[in-house]
């Protein structure tokens, strides 16, 4: 399990590939909504890919549990809620807002 702590503070961590850097200025921590679904997510901070440093992503939780299907709804996976997503920085600004 990822522990995220809730008082603000310098908190480098590496997980899956993603150096995390939960204090950035460029995505502030906080809970945000997705534009177009509603759906609300915790943003834990902003990484980096290993493979490729200069590429942004912002790392963040969802907080709702959903089910995802593949294009032939054979198959389906249950998503709890925490579950950990990564989507690069451009995109993120482009498709949610802070709420909290």
């Amino acid at each position: 399990m990822l522990c995220i702590p809730r008082t603000p503070q310098k908190l480098n961590f590496y997980i899956f590939g993603i150096i995390i850097d939960t204090m950035s200025k460029i995505i502030a921590r906080g809970i945000y909504a997705h534009i177009r679904t509603g759906y609300t997510y915790n943003v834990i901070g902003v990484g980096r890919l290993t493979e490729r440093p200069t590429q942004k992503v912002v790392v963040y939780t969802q907080l709702y549990e959903s089910t995802l299907r593949n294009s032939n709804a054979d198959t389906k996976i249950t998503l709890p809620i925490n579950s950990i997503w990564v989507r690069n920085l451009e995109e993120f600004r482009n498709k949610f807002e802070k709420i909290q």
